[in-house]
């Protein structure tokens, strides 16, 4: 397991621990909504007890010291699914502190630039929209934090049942047009999903 992955599993873990004791000891994970006692859409120090907040601050990936909803869930999901399907991923917008079209080091923590300088093609030591789909795309994303990866149907903008040119970036075509296999300049949902499979080490259908 990769060092992100032990982080994040021992926050979720503690973080259970700690708020289900505080509410009476029931065996249930406290919900996004229990914690966030305003109801404004975020969890701010003020909220939570000083040891729960000192774990739940690990979810706060933007460093703005507030953990929203989709950075909750992010940290649940990187659990590996433990208490339901959750698989909010890490969203470009939420990490783009500054809102100028990049991430950089200083906007997330050091476990989450990790992560993204992966992403990083061009080593500026900053992380386009384009570059972080291009890493999502190319299957970098699973182990990652949050391990959300654009579906095919999320890629297929027309849904026409293929993938072109015309419809990612020129980055996430130049990874994707690897599973082109027939060289037609569209990628197939089949030819997708083979990709996929080689990426984690699974054989094609019918040659399992």
């Amino acid at each position: 397991m990769r060092p992100v992955a032990y982080a994040i599993a021992a926050f979720v873990i503690s973080l259970t621990i700690g708020v289900s004791a505080q509410a009476g000891g029931g065996h249930g994970r406290p919900t996004f909504e229990q914690l966030d006692k305003n109801g404004d859409g975020k969890i701010v120090e003020s909220e939570v007890p000083p040891h729960v907040w000192q774990r739940l601050r690990q979810a706060d990936t933007n460093k703005d010291n507030a953990v929203t909803k989709a950075e909750f869930e992010a940290a649940r999901a990187s659990k590996g699914g433990h208490g339901g399907p959750r698989h909010a991923p890490l969203v470009f917008e939420e990490l783009d502190k500054n809102r100028d079209g990049k991430i950089v080091e200083s906007e997330v923590s050091p476990e989450v630039w990790r992560w993204l300088r992966h992403a990083d093609t061009n080593k500026d030591n900053a992380v386009t929209k384009a570059e972080f789909d291009a890493a999502r795309a190319s299957g970098h994303g699973q182990g990652g934090p949050g391990k959300g990866r654009p579906t095919f149907e999320q890629l297929d903008k027309n849904g026409d049942g293929k993938i072109v040119p015309s419809e990612v970036s020129p980055e996430v075509w130049k990874r994707l047009s690897r599973a082109d296999t027939n060289k037609d300049n569209a990628v197939t949902k089949a030819e997708f999903e083979a990709m996929r499979n080689s990426h984690r080490g699974n054989p094609p259908p019918g040659k399992r």
